[in-house]
C-alpha cells in the first residue's frame, strides 16, 4: 500500500466515524446514508481510475523505428563493422544482385549476420542485420517468442517470405525496420532492415511450382534421350568394332591359309625339283648323292641310309628298299 493510499483510507475512515457519531447525536440516519452512498460511489470511481492509471503506466512502450541491433547500426560501412566487432568468421565476395553489389559478414559467437548493399563495392553499407543470440530483443521480442504474440502486438506484417522447403519464414514490418525469422511458430532470429528480409530461394506458388515441374520433366526427358543416344552410339561402335575384328580375323585366317598353301606348294616344288634317289638303274654312289640333296645323310645301320625323311636300304651292294 502506498502512503497516499493510506492517507486516503485513513481520511475516509475518520469521515465515516464522524458521520456515525453525528448520526447518533442528531438522529439523522437517512441523510447520513445518502452521504455514505455518495462517498462509496466516489471511492469506487477513484479506485477504478487509479487502477486504470497503474495498468496504463505499466504497459511496455510502443514500438518505434529500429536502427541498431547487436552492436551494429544500419548504414555502417564494412570497415566500421570490423572496427567494432573484429574480423568476421566468414565473408562473401562482392556479387551483383540486380543493379546493386552485395556482400556479407558472419560472426558465430555471438551470432550476427550483416548484409551490405551498394551501387558498387566501394560504397557498401549495412542494410540487413540479424542475430540469433538469446537475450537480444527486438521491439520487446527475443528468441523463443511466439508468432501469435508478435502479430497481436505489431499487427499483420507488411511482407512474408517463406523458404523453399517450407520450414521457416520471415515476417517484415517496414515502418519499424524490423523482421523476424520464425520456425514452428517460434522466433529464431531477429533482424533489422530498411527493406525487409527475404529468402534467396522462396516457396513457389502453385503456378510457379507447376512450371518448375514441367521444366524439370523436360530436362529429365532430354537427359534420358541424350543418354539413350549415347548408349545407342556406344552399342553401334562396339558392333562395328566386333565386325571389323571378325573381318580382320577372317582375312588373317585366309592369308594364313594362303601362306600354308604357298609353303606346301613350295615344298612340293622343291621336292619335285630335286633328283629322285629311288630312280631305277642308279649306282649306290649316285643314289646316296641324290639322297643327300634332301638333308644331312646319315647311316642308321649297315647298308641303311636316310636324309630329310627319305631312306635307302642295301644288303651286300643290292638295293632292297627306297622311299
Amino acid at each position: 500500500m502506498t502512503i497516499g493510499m493510506g492517507i486516503f483510507l485513513s481520511t475516509l475512515l475518520l469521515i465515516l466515524v464522524f458521520a456515525i457519531r453525528q448520526a447518533t447525536r442528531y438522529q439523522k440516519w437517512r441523510l447520513i446514508g445518502k452521504i455514505a452512498a455518495v462517498v462509496v460511489i466516489v471511492c469506487v470511481a477513484i479506485g477504478a481510475l487509479a487502477y486504470a492509471w497503474v495498468s496504463i503506466s505499466n504497459l511496455p512502450p510502443g514500438p518505434s523505428r529500429v536502427t541498431e541491433l547487436a552492436g551494429v547500426k544500419l548504414g555502417m560501412k564494412p570497415a566500421d563493422v570490423t572496427l567494432a566487432l573484429g574480423k568476421p568468421d566468414a565473408s562473401e565476395d562482392p556479387m551483383s544482385e540486380g543493379k546493386e553489389i552485395t556482400t556479407g559478414y558472419i560472426y558465430n559467437s555471438p551470432s550476427r549476420t550483416i548484409v551490405f548493399f551498394g551501387p558498387d563495392k566501394y560504397h557498401l553499407t549495412a542494410n540487413i542485420i540479424c542475430t540469433g543470440d538469446y537475450g537480444a530483443k527486438l521491439l520487446g521480442f527475443d528468441i523463443g517468442s511466439k508468432k501469435a504474440d508478435i502479430i497481436k502486438r505489431l499487427g499483420e506484417p507488411d511482407e512474408i517470405s517463406v523458404s523453399r522447403d517450407g520450414l521457416s519464414e520471415y515476417i517484415s514490418y517496414f515502418k519499424w525496420n524490423a523482421a523476424f525469422q520464425l520456425a514452428q511458430g517460434m522466433l529464431t532470429q531477429d533482424c533489422v532492415s530498411t527493406r525487409g528480409v527475404r529468402f534467396g530461394e522462396e516457396l513457389l506458388s502453385p503456378e510457379e511450382q507447376k512450371k518448375a515441374d514441367e521444366q524439370a520433366a523436360r530436362a529429365k526427358a532430354e537427359q534420358e534421350a541424350q543418354e539413350a543416344k549415347l548408349k545407342a552410339e556406344e552399342q553401334a561402335a562396339r558392333a562395328e568394332e566386333q565386325r571389323r575384328a571378325a573381318a580382320a580375323a577372317k582375312t588373317n585366317e585366309f592369308a594364313q591359309a594362303r601362306l600354308r598353301a604357298a609353303a606346301e606348294s613350295d615344298t612340293q616344288g622343291l621336292i619335285q625339283s630335286k633328283p629322285d634317289p629311288c630312280a631305277p638303274n642308279l649306282s649306290q654312289a649316285e643314289r646316296l648323292r641324290r639322297l643327300a640333296a634332301f638333308g644331312q645323310l646319315r647311316q642308321t645301320a649297315d647298308g641303311d641310309y636316310e636324309a630329310g625323311g627319305h631312306s635307302v636300304m642295301y644288303s651286300f651292294g643290292t638295293l632292297l628298299a627306297c622311299r
